[in-house]
């Protein structure tokens, strides 16, 4: 596992803590930024075809 997060986060090194800490920064960024896509999209495919509240 760790040759792929090394493969998919840049600067990210196994096992020491810079590298801990930069990969947990990365990743949070990209769900921040998967968040900032997926959001968007959901919303208005909801007010699309989403059910009449009542």
């Amino acid at each position: 596992m760790h040759e792929f997060l090394e493969m998919i986060l840049p600067a990210f090194k196994w096992l020491t803590w810079g590298g801990f800490l930069l990969g947990l920064a990365e990743s949070f960024l990209y769900g921040v930024y998967a968040g900032l896509v997926y959001v968007p999209i959901y919303n208005f495919l909801q007010r699309c075809w989403g059910s009449v509240r009542t």
